[in-house]
């Protein structure tokens, strides 16, 4: 499981994501199962590329997505997090 966070709404990589991706390229990380939540603004045009760009190495590694991923605008949903639990809590109770 990975946990990356994101310092702006464009595509600028944090330290944390960009040894991520670095990692993955020298040995992939093959995780069986996985899914993404991305949280961005719709008005940008990288809006959630940083989640779409995990999205599609992960697949390419030939892991399952287990559940489709979420991308979060914050022009429609002002309080991102309640977005994510009600997701999440809905994802569990499956």
């Amino acid at each position: 499981m990975a946990f990356l966070q994101f310092d702006s709404w464009c595509w600028r990589p944090t330290r944390q994501l960009t040894t991520f991706f670095r990692q993955f390229d020298k040995q992939p990380i093959k995780p069986k199962y996985f899914t993404v939540v991305g949280l961005g603004d719709s008005s940008y045009d990288t809006f959630c590329f940083a989640a779409k760009h995990i999205e599609q190495q992960l697949t390419i590694a030939g892991s399952e997505l287990i559940e489709p991923c979420l991308h979060i605008d914050v022009l429609n949903h002002p309080i991102p997090e309640d977005v994510a639990v009600e997701w999440l809590q809905s994802w569990i109770n499956q």
